[in-house]
């Protein structure tokens, strides 16, 4: 499985629940008050706030993980965070 996610051009791959811990400062639906629907619903709005990563090319959601296509974004996320 990690081949196929690495030849598909995903550099980085994390649980929701991770994703969701390390960046939901950087999405006013996530930060300060909790999320009301599920890790995966959180992790989708947090990617969707961020203009540069509007649209199913740079991102997709898979059944447990989250898949951050280009390193790029992986570093304006954490860019954000801070």
């Amino acid at each position: 499985e990690n081949v196929k996610v690495r030849r598909a051009g995903f550099a980085y791959r994390q649980y929701y629940d991770k994703f969701l811990k390390r960046f939901k400062y950087v999405c006013h639906a996530t930060f300060p008050r909790p999320f009301p629907g599920s890790d995966k619903a959180a992790c989708q709005a947090i990617v969707e706030s961020i203009p540069q990563l509007q649209g199913g090319q740079y991102y997709q959601l898979g059944a447990t993980k989250i898949f951050i296509r280009y390193p790029e974004n992986l570093f304006l996320l954490e860019e954000l965070r801070e």
